[in-house]
């Protein structure tokens, strides 16, 4: 059994190199060294599912951070967390590059994210599953969250910026792939167990 888990996040070269721009510089020597561990907040949760890069070369990750559960996080090209995006989380004036579903569903056991996409207008939408407060687990539900491109929660989509839905019949219920079409009508591969 592992003890703990931290995101570690690297990017290579065209030719499969570390990336030198990128990431933090754990050896001291002032060159960055192609990958970086995120600072979840707490020594054994951790974790990343899904990136993408947005136009411009920011690094969006969907995973866990820390105690805070599932979200969003926003790295700058060079791989340093994005100060524009996300929530102020230490009370310093400013976004930490960190936001968490808006939902107390995504920090229980049993939640996951599985994908992370961006619609036609910029807005980050992360799917997955979902624990209902209450009921013992595994018993998760098919769960969508929509953030602004700032990292706000999108408070027009379901409720407060997130829909969970409960197959009726089956203990646990995965979204495992979500896609947008031009209309911004989601469809979602799944996986259900009764």
């Amino acid at each position: 059994l592992f003890q703990r888990a931290q995101s570690l996040v690297v990017r290579l070269s065209p030719s499969g190199q570390f990336d030198t721009t990128f990431g933090g510089d754990l050896n001291g020597n002032g060159v960055r060294d192609g990958y970086l561990l995120l600072d979840t907040g707490h020594p054994t949760y951790g974790s990343t599912w899904d990136a993408v890069v947005l136009q411009g070369s920011s690094i969006v990750l969907a995973g866990r951070n820390g105690l805070l559960g599932y979200g969003v996080t926003r790295l700058t090209p060079s791989g340093d967390l994005d100060p524009t995006f996300g929530t102020d989380l230490d009370g310093d004036g400013d976004r930490d590059g960190f936001v968490a579903a808006p939902s107390p569903s995504w920090s229980l056991g049993w939640s996951y994210v599985f994908d992370l996409v961006v619609d036609s207008q910029g807005r980050l939408v992360m799917a997955g599953s979902a624990v209902t407060p209450g009921e013992p687990g595994p018993n998760d539900d098919y769960a969508v969250a929509r953030f602004t491109a700032d990292g706000t929660a999108d408070t027009t989509f379901g409720t407060g910026g997130v829909v969970q839905y409960d197959l009726d019949g089956y203990i646990s219920e995965r979204i495992l792939g979500i896609a947008i079409q031009p209309d911004g009508t989601a469809v979602w591969a799944t996986a259900a167990m009764f």
